[in-house]
């Protein structure tokens, strides 16, 4: 079922939009000019696009050791900044996610089929819905950097990693952005879980 596959697929970490204390807001941004110059670079493409709504295609995939191949879910992301996302699977017995804020709700398309009850709470899930909100927004360096550690990998993509100690570490590795390169839009998403499972967010059709 593709709304069972939705929910394995991103949301078994996602929820809690993060802000810190005006301090710690302070402290972040006096930090930005500490970041390697290649952070800062993409830092500032990744705020280039205008703010407010953003409409995409997505196409999700997850590999699993699980799964005998991979799971492929696709859909239309509306975004409306600062915390509401929404995730519309294309097919009839797909799903209807959306984060607000602090809550996540997961409905069947097909009204006949079950409603998904709230998933539980963790630190995982705050820190994945925080960021991934944080980086559609394209604008809030405080959330983005939030118990977080910044750093270029292979390829050009910006690698988010929950801070040592922190402990979204026990379920979330490593979070990777890539950004088109003359927009500055957010083009794919790849997260890597500690269990090895990779979930591949990929973005197109980008309309704010």
């Amino acid at each position: 079922m593709r709304r069972a596959g939705w929910c394995l697929a991103f949301v078994t970490c996602l929820p809690g939009h993060v802000l810190g204390s005006m301090s710690e807001a302070a402290a972040v941004a006096d930090g930005l000019a500490e970041l390697p110059r290649a952070v800062q670079r993409r830092l500032e493409l990744w705020q280039k696009p205008a703010g407010g709504q953003l409409r995409a295609r997505y196409r999700l995939t997850r590999q699993s050791s699980l799964l005998y191949e991979p799971l492929v879910v696709q859909g239309e992301l509306v975004f409306t900044a600062p915390s509401r996302l929404e995730l519309r699977d294309d097919e009839a017995s797909g799903a209807i996610t959306t984060i607000a804020g602090d809550a996540l709700t997961i409905a069947a398309r097909d009204p006949q089929l079950a409603r998904a009850g709230p998933a539980p709470d963790s630190p995982a899930r705050r820190w994945l819905q925080g960021h991934l909100l944080a980086l559609l927004g394209a604008d809030d360096v405080v959330a983005l950097r939030h118990a977080t550690r910044l750093r270029i990998v292979r390829g050009g993509a910006l690698e988010l990693c929950p801070t040592p100690g922190h402990p979204a570490r026990q379920v979330i590795r490593e979070l990777r952005l890539s950004l088109d390169p003359a927009s500055g839009e957010v083009t794919e998403l790849v997260l890597v879980e500690a269990s090895g499972d990779v979930v591949t967010l990929t973005l197109s059709e980008h309309r704010r």
